[in-house]
């Protein structure tokens, strides 16, 4: 995470909000295939104004990665049961 998330927040004097994302199994980092599925957001609970910038960064941190391994552990299930079925024409759907 980068401390430009905190300047913004110093300097605009307003909550942030994180989010989760699961966006990784239909846009993963790597390469430029994009894959059928429904990506989920998830807003967070918010970071109120008056937090130094160590703590704002930790808490960042942490929310947003629990929140989106979370949402990736729902949807590997999902992902997971698609596949044992064969998915459409037999592909998998996600490896």
């Amino acid at each position: 995470y980068k401390v430009g998330a905190f300047a913004l927040y110093t300097q605009l004097e307003q909550t942030v909000v994180p989010v989760a994302a699961n966006v990784g199994h239909v846009w993963p980092k790597a390469g430029i295939m994009k894959y059928p599925g429904t990506a989920t957001i998830e807003f967070l609970p918010p970071i109120e104004q008056g937090v130094d910038q160590e703590d704002f960064m930790e808490r960042l941190a942490d929310v947003i990665e629990t929140g989106s391994d979370a949402l990736h552990a729902e949807t590997q299930t999902t992902i997971d049961e698609f596949n044992e079925k064969g998915g459409p024409e037999q592909r998998r759907l996600f490896v």
